[in-house]
């Protein structure tokens, strides 16, 4: 039988949850499960965790309730998870932004604060310009960031994570100054 990827996926989370709370494995889940996600409704991580939430429901014959909380990067809904019971009913989506608001040091979270099933998804990033941009490669953008800084506004998702780290980086690498719009989810990011 050939199952889905979010299947074997739902079936990890599950005993991933299961190992958060071993002396009630053989009754749970006996109310619903509360999914967390750090991002806006309709962006990447929020469509994932909702596709996860239906596929872990109908292995586990349980409902699976999603709530959005974005915003600090991810802190508003790992706050939430830290102050949920442990009792392996919770789940809150982690991104690599996570890891950089785990990294500050006087980070109120810790990894050792959750247990982490990683890798269930993959958000590559790109540039793009419309059809008609005067921009026809990297190079060119570049180019016209170097002359201009100040014409161009490059947006993405929170402040201070994996987006405008990656941004930092080529600011660093091309010689350049922009300046960053944070979004509070997923559902955009635009350079104008």
């Amino acid at each position: 039988m050939n199952f889905p990827v979010r299947w074997w996926g739902a079936c990890a989370l599950a005993g991933m949850m299961l190992a958060a709370s071993p002396a009630r494995a053989a009754e749970w889940p006996e109310r619903p499960l509360h999914f967390i996600t750090t991002s806006a409704a309709g962006s990447p991580l929020d469509t994932m965790m909702r596709a996860l939430g239906k596929e872990l429901g109908d292995v586990l014959g349980q409902t699976v309730v999603v709530e959005n909380r974005p915003g600090g990067t991810g802190a508003v809904g790992m706050n939430m998870a830290l102050n949920a019971p442990a009792d392996g009913y919770t789940v809150v989506s982690a991104t690599g932004s996570t890891s950089f608001l785990m990294a500050e040091k006087d980070s109120r979270f810790q990894p050792s604060d959750f247990i982490f099933l990683r890798a269930l998804q993959t958000e590559p990033s790109s540039v793009a310009v419309r059809k008609d941009s005067p921009y026809h490669s990297l190079k060119d953008l570049v180019e016209a960031l170097k002359r201009q800084p100040d014409k161009v506004n490059i947006g993405g998702y929170a402040t201070a994570g994996f987006h405008q780290y990656v941004l930092y980086r080529l600011e660093q690498k091309a010689g350049f100054k922009s300046t960053w719009i944070p979004y509070q989810g997923g559902t955009r990011r635009c350079w104008r």
